[in-house]
């Protein structure tokens, strides 16, 4: 009904549309020009043809006095959210980062911390661009990642240990020991769910330390490659946990 009337009322604007350029931005026609320009794109059936053809025969205007197809539309949907051919731009330059904004958001991620940033716009109504700065220069928030550590049995510590002395004797008995060494890496395909940390934050202004112990062998496919003075080794390939007998069996 607001829309009808909208037309009605400026229906009989219409023959004043005056002559410009055609693509000219869609704020340089004034609010009349714009309303019997939508009504006149109407009784096109919102056709653009119809309407340019309409407009050059009942308003004596040429193809360049015309506004570009795509700005119409935009006039058509403008009329149909707001009741108006002009949209208000004041709640576009609505500042963001207000005390209570930061108040909200600090509130949604000290209470779910995990939240992404996507759930977070969707809650809150704010843009991602703001969030990011409300998060990590009003808040001083940081995205932790989630930390995957070995679990450790309590000898561990004591193995590591004797390790660590293992090697400085074996230094000090051969000087060349260093030399003899190969640095490896290695990649794990696991078959058990393995988290993808890269999908995992947790918001929050200190370090939480956040982990979660995985097994120490799970099931997975493992690649193994060596590098060191003489070249590199490898890759090899295990489709068990890695142990002492597989490397001596590769």
């Amino acid at each position: 009904m607001q829309y009808a009337l909208v037309l009605l009322l400026f229906s009989s604007l219409a023959p004043i549309i005056v002559a410009g350029q055609r693509g000219r931005p869609a704020t340089a026609w004034t609010p009349q020009e714009k309303a019997a320009f939508v009504l006149l794109y109407e009784k096109s059936e919102r056709s653009y043809e119809k309407f340019s053809l309409l407009a050059r025969q009942q308003r004596g205007l040429r193809s360049n006095q015309l506004p570009h197809r795509n700005t119409i539309p935009y006039w058509v949907e403008t009329l149909e959210l707001t009741g108006c051919v002009e949209r208000n731009n004041s709640a576009r330059n609505a500042p963001v980062r207000t005390e209570e904004n930061k108040e909200r958001v600090s509130t949604l991620f000290r209470t779910f911390p995990h939240a992404s940033i996507r759930v977070a716009e969707a809650t809150l109504g704010i843009s991602k661009s703001e969030l990011q700065r409300i998060l990590r220069h009003d808040l001083k928030f940081h995205p932790y990642k989630l930390q995957t550590p070995h679990a450790l049995e309590p000898e561990d510590n004591a193995t590591r240990l004797e390790f660590c002395l293992d090697q400085l004797a074996s230094i000090e008995d051969n000087p060349n020991f260093l030399n003899n060494l190969f640095f490896s890496d290695e990649s794990i395909f696991t078959t058990t769910g393995f988290v993808n940390r890269h999908n995992f934050r947790y918001w929050s202004p200190q370090n939480p330390h956040w982990a979660e112990p995985q097994p120490m062998h799970p099931d997975k496919v493992h690649v193994w490659a060596g590098i060191g003075q003489r070249g590199v080794i490898g890759p090899y390939f295990f489709s068990q946990s890695v142990k002492a007998t597989n490397y001596r069996g590769n």
